[in-house]
């Protein structure tokens, strides 16, 4: 055989061996890699559920009245997993309860520049604001978490996020702002008697004492021994104008709860009144 035919033969001979070493050299590549990506998912299942543990206990001794533990356990579940949110919001919550309010914001604004229409993220950040007496950012915030975002449950959770504003604005508000947080209660159902109660008390301090007396009404017709309501009602009708309801309502109210010295006060005021003369009750009022 000529030395030309063993040099046509010989790449054709090679050819095979190379395929057959870089199919079983990818394969090997494969299986490594492979490997590598199963013990990393090992890694990451353990790491997570160290986190969730972490994060569990932290819970269990915030529910207990420990939140300076808790912030611990938090903050190391932070450390683990960094990926969920709510081991951050959690570690500023229990820092707000400890009153490190600081310390608090933090978590909290990273949270907020990653998802800033987060509905519970909103509400931590207004509780921590309450906290540092930043009334004005607390409105802010209150206002952010209302019309936030919100998983499961989220028309209780934006109902509790005003409450929360609302009792804010009580305290710190002007009338016209409660007023505006309490208009759109205003067609609350006639079977909602507790939240008819609180409503009508609160627009009472809101200045709208013809919703007052509306909201109360409801709940002294389900309820006629509520002495507190019936003079609620009396503080409606008194600043209405309205003397001769009042009187009835107060005194009402005095039957239902005797010993009350503020009801027994107002049912004199009321009672001075239209005993006076016209000026003079111009005057007192």
């Amino acid at each position: 055989m000529s030395e030309a035919t063993y040099a046509s033969r010989e790449p054709t001979a090679r050819t095979p061996v190379f395929v057959a070493t870089f199919a079983a050299l990818l394969a090997a590549i494969f299986v490594m890699l492979a490997f590598d990506l199963f013990l990393a998912r090992l890694d990451r299942r353990a790491s997570e559920s160290h986190a969730a543990s972490l994060y569990a206990d932290g819970v269990a001794r915030l529910r207990s009245g420990r939140p300076l533990d808790a912030i611990d356990l938090f903050a190391a579940a932070v450390s683990v997993n960094r990926r969920d949110p709510d081991y951050s919001l959690a570690l500023g919550e229990a820092q707000r309860q400890a009153h490190r309010f600081t310390d608090a914001e933090a978590p909290l604004r990273a949270l907020l520049e990653r998802t800033e229409n987060d509905g519970a993220v909103n509400l931590a950040m207004a509780r921590v604001m309450l906290g540092e007496n930043r009334v004005g950012d607390a409105k802010v915030y209150f206002h952010r978490a209302i019309f936030g975002l919100w998983g499961a449950d989220s028309i209780t959770r934006r109902l509790d996020a005003r409450f929360e504003l609302i009792e804010l604005l009580a305290t710190h508000g002007q009338p016209q702002e409660l007023l505006a947080e309490l208009l759109p209660f205003d067609a609350t159902p006639p079977d909602s008697v507790a939240l008819r109660r609180r409503l009508g008390f609160l627009f009472l301090q809101a200045g709208s004492p013809a919703r007052a007396a509306s909201m109360l009404r409801e709940v002294v017709r389900r309820h006629p021994s509520d002495a507190d309501a019936y003079a609620g009602m009396g503080e409606a009708a008194l600043a209405l104008g309205n003397l001769e309801t009042a009187r009835v309502d107060f005194a009402e109210a005095r039957r239902l709860k005797p010993g009350d010295p503020g009801i027994a006060a107002r049912s004199a005021l009321v009672d001075s009144l239209l005993d006076a003369p016209p000026a003079a009750t111009r005057r007192r009022r």
